[in-house]
């Protein structure tokens, strides 16, 4: 979800070790960029990332990601 105020992100929910990333996520201003999560809330479909190294979108997160061991992405908008 998103809180149009602020424009952040709002998880609604996230599987897996979490370390801080979606704080980063919103340092960064996720909605600026179109990694999977910036595309799926700004077209209304979900978005799958399935190399955090090697796929281009994922560059501004990349270093992040990597570090927390995450090697896939995905993002489900919310209806």
């Amino acid at each position: 979800m998103v809180d149009e105020t602020k424009g952040d992100i709002i998880p609604v929910a996230h599987w897996g070790l979490e370390s801080g990333y979606l704080d980063f996520l919103q340092s960064v201003g996720v909605l600026r960029f179109n990694g999977p999560t910036g595309l799926a809330i700004k077209n209304g479909e979900f978005r799958i990332c399935q190399d955090v190294a090697a796929d281009p979108r994922m560059t501004p997160w990349r270093q992040e990601a990597l570090a927390r061991g995450y090697h896939s992405s995905a993002a489900f908008p919310s209806v």
